[in-house]
């Protein structure tokens, strides 16, 4: 997630993600891409089920070897930030032979901060909230921390060192193996404090450098050994409230829905917020506003996966196991700045598809992790218990920064995807968006039983000039906004 840093280096605001997904290689105008079978590819695209799973642009075989052709330098590669080493990457905690052979194993990947949890919460709660059975994560599990700060910040190496040290002194070879490192960053962007800040953050680079230490081949080749036909990279960050999903435990769910069988390359659920205070309501706007944007999600991801941003707080990348790889692709990474995970994403694609890849990109929110509230709802506010219903507090579920279900980033997305002209987009979005905040209308049919259809053949025939895609896409978001809205609705409808 992006947002400003406080003295001690962790996020403490988040800002929109306007990372945008790469374009496919279609004419731009209204929406590129031929039409063919038009209300058939129409239908299918609309219909598709909540969960986007797509295969992305299989050009050709794959080549003979069945190995990665070489490739130009990783987008990390131009890098403006520097590190200096303050605690070298060590194991602590061991893998448990045995159990089922077969499955997916994770390598998860945390960048943490001086300032920011300790170490060893955060590596309790992937123990203790990620498996069904938490003996689980000695065969399945292993985490990278880095723990860095600013070079030029009060007494920086040492407060990495002590952090690093605290955990080093308290994780016992009984538990799953943490790989921990120290670093501090330096930057041509940041002479001062006052400096600090998402423009100037490298956020990718230190993603890059936590992926680049050989204790990340190290544990994947340990959940090899172990007999893990699958492993995966999860990116996350270090102040993750909870891994417990709507479909269970992350790691169990995520293995159990996903990566045992299906084995995609790119695997998301987002982040939701936590559920309100059923006594007082309090978080209950934050908490409705985040269903919102997982419905919105959701619904782009059933059209077109790569619509949809894989946030860095949750994110899976596969390693190429099945080509001996123990790390990923030379090209594969984070980035330099900002938005690392559309990097990750786009760049998987952009390596894997040269390689005559299949590239399979799923986005499920049912696997969403709990996130930090204040850090994406302080726009939000608070909608009081009895209260009614306002178009104030209908539109205030559309301020969750980072939010698809906000025009501008919906807009956004799907123009910089389709190759939108600037008046094609605003058109499609004013359709997409009109009347949603029309309380009388929302609440009066938040009352029906069972509830009418919101989309009808009105809003399709207004978007006749669009290719088909756009069209699926504008109508299912349409239908998850409204959704989604009347639900808000009665929840906060006093008596409900």
């Amino acid at each position: 997630m992006k947002g400003q840093q406080n003295r001690s280096g962790q996020r403490s605001e988040a800002g929109p993600e306007h990372g945008v997904p790469e374009r496919p290689p279609s004419p731009g105008g209204r929406g590129g891409g031929p039409a063919v079978a038009r209300m058939l590819r129409l239908q299918q695209a609309v219909g598709n089920a909540a969960v986007g799973n797509a295969v992305v642009a299989a050009r050709q075989a794959p080549s003979a070897a069945g190995s990665p052709a070489a490739d130009a330098p990783s987008p990390a590669g131009a890098r403006t930030a520097s590190f200096r080493t303050v605690r070298e990457p060590e194991i602590h905690g061991t893998f448990e032979p045995g159990g089922e052979q077969g499955g997916a194993g994770v390598v998860a990947l945390v960048p943490a901060t001086v300032g920011g949890p300790d170490l060893l919460d955060i590596a309790e709660r992937y123990r203790d909230q990620g498996f069904e059975n938490a003996a689980d994560s000695r065969r399945k599990l292993a985490l990278v921390i880095g723990v860095n700060a600013w070079a030029g910040g009060d007494k920086a190496l040492e407060k990495v060192a002590a952090k690093v040290d605290r955990f080093r002194g308290s994780w016992n070879d009984d538990r799953f193996p943490v790989g921990v490192l120290g670093f501090t960053w330096s930057s041509d962007a940041v002479a001062s404090v006052a400096d600090i800040g998402q423009r100037t953050i490298p956020y990718g680079q230190l993603r890059q450098h936590i992926l680049d230490q050989p204790v990340v081949p190290q544990l994947v080749n340990g959940l090899k050994e172990l007999g893990r036909t699958e492993v995966y990279l999860h990116t996350s960050d270090s102040d993750t409230l909870s891994f417990r999903t709507a479909a269970g435990p992350l790691f169990s769910a995520a293995a159990e829905r996903h990566l045992d069988a299906g084995a995609p390359d790119l695997l998301s659920g987002g982040y939701a917020t936590p559920v309100a205070d059923p006594h007082t309501g309090d978080g209950r706007l934050v908490e409705l506003a985040g269903k919102l944007d997982l419905a919105v999600r959701d619904a782009m991801a059933g059209v077109d996966p790569r619509l949809v941003y894989f946030p860095e707080p949750n994110t899976f990348v596969r390693v190429r196991t099945d080509w001996d790889l123990d790390r990923l692709e030379p090209g594969i990474g984070f980035g330099e700045g900002a938005n690392e995970g559309q990097s990750l994403v786009d760049s998987t694609h952009r390596v894997r598809e040269r390689n005559g890849i299949e590239v399979v990109q799923t986005f499920d929110s049912r696997l969403a992790v709990t996130t930090d509230p204040d850090r994406i709802g302080r726009k939000v506010g608070e909608h009081p218990l009895g209260h009614p219903v306002t178009e104030d507090s209908i539109g205030r579920l559309f301020e969750l920064a980072q939010s698809h279900a906000r025009r501008q980033e919906w807009a956004d997305r799907v123009a910089a995807r389709y190759g939108l002209d600037p008046r094609a987009k605003e058109e499609l979005a004013t359709k997409v968006y009109a009347g949603l905040t029309n309380v009388e209308m929302l609440t009066g049919a938040a009352g029906l039983d069972p509830r009418p259809e919101l989309v009808g053949q009105k809003f399709r025939d207004s978007l006749n000039g669009f290719d088909d895609t756009v069209i699926a896409v504008a109508i299912v978001t349409r239908r998850a906004l409204l959704n989604s809205l009347l639900d808000a609705c009665r929840q906060l409808t006093p008596d409900s």
